[in-house]
């Protein structure tokens, strides 16, 4: 679970690395009880550095997990354990 918030933990990756892209992001955004404000603040992170797979786990929510469906389409899927993701 991304604790301190997906957002800090991506732009904390991005600093360590002098990295300027990330292509996917697998796990917990920990948006499970996030306002709208902060869930929007992610979409708009995650479409700046056009990322091209997000794939969340339970402690995204379901409503979240819908919200970025909804606006990432299918770069979005959810992460369960035991799940095969294509890169």
């Amino acid at each position: 679970c991304a604790h301190s918030g997906i957002v800090n933990v991506l732009t904390h990756f991005l600093k360590k690395t002098d990295n300027d892209r990330i292509y996917a992001v697998i796990g917990g955004t920990h948006l499970g009880s996030a306002s709208d404000k902060q869930v929007e603040k992610t979409l708009e992170f995650i479409e700046k550095r056009n990322i091209q797979k997000i794939g969340v786990s339970h402690c995204t929510g379901l409503a979240n997990s819908a919200k970025l469906y909804n606006r990432l389409g299918d770069r979005f899927l959810f992460a369960s354990a035991g799940e095969t993701i294509e890169i």
